[in-house]
């Protein structure tokens, strides 16, 4: 065999060899990292009004659509 020709079929021989990387293993643990947690807050308004010379408000969740309270003076 030529010397060439053998540089040829080693390279060949290299290539054509499949590599597999490692697989890493997860390790699951029990802690959450801070920037995962996101605190939901109920979102209320006040509403105000003028009822028979009465000033009265009462709170509205904007979150869930609906009166918190009843109507109040102050």
């Amino acid at each position: 065999m030529k010397p060439g020709m053998c540089v040829g079929v080693l390279m060949c021989l290299t290539f054509s060899v499949p590599s597999y990387a490692a697989e890493v293993p997860m390790v699951v643990t029990g802690e959450i990292q801070a920037s995962q947690i996101t605190i939901m807050t109920e979102q209320t308004t006040w509403v105000h009004r003028v009822y028979k010379g009465i000033r009265q408000k009462r709170l509205w969740s904007l979150t869930y659509n609906r009166w918190k309270t009843n109507w109040m003076n102050y």
